[in-house]
């Protein structure tokens, strides 16, 4: 694989929820596929450094602390399915680095929305293992919602309801 900027990343699912069957292609031949765990903690990371100017942004692997050392391939990975779920537009790699000149979707903004709270993402990370991506994205919705109403309730109860908007 190295000496040679890949063309293509696709990413499908496979039986188990957290795990995706990855088809890498270069020139429209596929020259590996492999399976990878999903790390939410990375997707999240990366539409996070996509919310920062300039806009659209190169960002590249080594730009990630905490992950280890990320491959080119696992990297890639991850900007395909957050690219499958239309939360970011990209560019074919640029280098072998694995660098990509990326922009942030609404649909990214939106998750990053249901994940703002560490209370709630960290609860749905701790479910998430057991679904896609999708399914994954629909539980730290719902669990954003719950947690809202939760405090609504308790300023209610504790009579120090007032206009708010979650």
């Amino acid at each position: 694989m190295s000496g040679e900027l890949l063309t293509e990343v696709e990413v499908d699912f496979w039986a188990s929820r957290s795990t995706m069957v990855v088809m890498i292609k270069r020139n429209n031949d596929i020259v590996m596929e492999q399976m990878i765990n999903r790390n939410n903690d990375l997707l999240l990371q990366i539409l996070l450094e996509l919310t920062t100017p300039p806009f659209p942004k190169k960002i590249s692997p080594d730009q990630f602390q905490g992950f280890g050392e990320l491959s080119p391939e696992y990297f890639l990975q991850h900007i395909a399915l957050l690219a499958k779920h239309e939360m970011i537009v990209y560019d074919p790699p640029v280098d072998r680095r694995g660098s990509v000149v990326a922009q942030i979707a609404w649909r990214g903004h939106d998750f990053l929305a249901y994940a703002k709270h560490d209370y709630v993402w960290e609860a749905a990370k701790e479910a998430g293992g057991h679904f896609s991506f999708g399914e994954f994205i629909e539980y730290l919705q719902e669990a954003n919602r719950k947690a809202g109403m939760t405090v609504l309730t308790n300023l209610i109860k504790t009579g120090q309801k007032k206009s708010y908007m979650l």
